[in-house]
């Protein structure tokens, strides 16, 4: 339970009111963690919300069945017409003039005892976490997906950004490290961003996987169906899953997620429909949950060829519906299971092995449900949303007592 000091007992419970906040509500993964913490937050008793920096319009979003009974809070409600303007920065992917102007903004609208404390998702989000704590005094926990200096080093492989990574790294270096100095704990999905946050300052580190649902039974039997599911970017080299499945001439390949920018998907359809694969590559767009679920039940393996060094969250819920992966090793979602024995860890975009596991697999139907069931039992016994919350309040209890 969570407490604070009064005059009349050293320790009194009171009912914190946790804010779990994003920049905005779109479809990826971190807003997916953000909405299902709150949503645990709530179903062990605690007092949550998801508190969004900034309003954008998103039709028929696929995680409306989360977001039923799910408190929201758009900060940017509360601001004038003008101070709401915003633009993507020139040549980055992530970064827009909001996560750099709402910071001086948005603190002398929120209330000193509006929220007890803040767990903010992701670095630019933080922004406005830290003058929300410097202003108001309200404490934040940061959790970090990827540092700034990790971002600017994958995502700018090319592009004009690098010619002036003599200014931006160490500018990413002291951002990071502002973040985390202030923060009141820095939660991580995983190892391997841990030397980096400790290099920068980070004193209070909380390793915190993420949860995923488990399914109460398991399906009979698989679809002999290769499915892979992310948010796409160029980034993520949608194209590469082409060349492995030319070499696969009787599979069939889902690719599932919402696109962005959305010519990148427009794009790539007509890729396929060049290539003549149209009938063995299916392309289905961001998907309600339930649909979702329904095909991690039925692939007979999840793939992902991009490394997520951040956690890997699709690979984490394949598994919770008994679909064994094969994924780049090294990610956080990786230290939660056992290769060859619940999946397959690669180096990332290893054809060769990549194609020799997925051969395998597409002839040993038994073998992929069997790995599937294994990867099951360990997300049921140790990883759902609940057991997260529970630590995660405990964290959080420790700042109060």
């Amino acid at each position: 339970m969570l407490y604070t000091h009064s005059k009349n007992s050293s320790k009194q419970r009171v009912n914190l009111k946790v804010g779990v906040m994003i920049d905005e509500l779109h479809t990826g993964g971190i807003e997916k963690v953000a909405i299902q913490q709150v949503d645990a937050l709530k179903r062990i008793g605690k007092k949550a919300g998801l508190v969004v920096l900034r309003r954008v319009k998103i039709e028929a979003h696929p995680y409306s069945e989360f977001l039923k009974n799910t408190p929201v809070i758009y900060l940017d409600d509360r601001l004038p017409k003008w101070f709401k303007f915003s633009f993507k920065i020139p040549f980055f992917s992530y970064l827009s003039l909001f996560h750099l102007t709402y910071p001086l903004f948005l603190p002398w609208l929120v209330g000193k005892k509006e929220f007890t404390i803040l767990v903010s998702h992701g670095t630019y989000t933080t922004f406005t976490a830290l003058t929300l704590k410097f202003f108001k005094g309200i404490p934040f926990f940061v959790f970090i997906w990827d540092p700034i200096y990790y971002i600017l080093k994958k995502a700018y492989v090319f592009g004009p950004i690098r010619i002036f990574f003599f200014v931006l790294l160490p500018l990413a270096r002291f951002f990071d490290r502002l973040i985390v100095t202030f923060s009141n704990g820095v939660f991580v999905a995983g190892s391997p961003h841990l030397n980096y946050l400790k290099s920068v300052g980070a004193f209070r580190i909380i390793k915190l996987y993420p949860g995923a649902e488990p399914i109460d039974k398991l399906p009979d039997k698989k679809e002999k169906f290769i499915l892979s599911v992310t948010g796409w970017t160029q980034a993520k080299k949608p194209d590469y899953n082409l060349e492995l499945i030319r070499a696969l001439p009787s599979s069939h390949l889902i690719m599932a997620g919402s696109w962005y920018p959305k010519n990148i998907e427009e794009d790539f359809r007509q890729r396929v429909k060049d290539e003549g694969l149209t009938g063995r590559v299916e392309i289905t767009g961001a998907l309600e949950e339930n649909r979702l679920r329904q095909l991690y039940q039925e692939a007979l393996v999840f793939l992902q060829t991009n490394d997520d060094r951040g956690f890997g969250l699709p690979a984490l819920e394949a598994a919770a519906h008994g679909c064994t992966f094969i994924i780049p090793q090294g990610q956080g979602v990786g230290e939660l299971f056992e290769d060859k024995v619940d999946g397959f860890f690669t180096k990332e975009r290893d054809t060769k092995v990549i194609l020799e596991k997925l051969k395998l697999l597409i002839g040993d139907p038994k073998l992929a449900r069997r790995m599937g069931e294994s990867a099951w039992t360990k997300v049921a016994n140790f990883y759902s949303w609940e057991k997260h919350a529970q630590k995660l309040s405990k964290e959080v209890e420790r700042l109060f007592q």
